[in-house]
C-alpha cells in the first residue's frame, strides 16, 4: 500500500503506542522508523 497516504486510523494507532513508551525509548525510534516505509513516504511526513 505505498500511496503516499497514510489512513487516519494508522496514525491513531501509532500516536497510541509511542504514548505508551518512555520519550527516549529505542522502541519509539523503531515505530517512527518503519511506519513511513509502509505507506511510501518520509519521516517528516509522518
Amino acid at each position: 500500500m505505498a500511496s503516499g497516504r497514510i489512513p487516519t486510523e494508522a496514525v491513531i494507532e501509532l500516536r497510541c503506542r509511542l504514548a505508551l513508551l518512555p520519550s527516549r525509548s529505542r522502541e519509539r525510534r523503531v515505530l517512527i522508523q518503519s511506519k513511513p516505509q509502509l505507506y511510501g513516504v518520509s519521516e517528516q511526513t509522518l
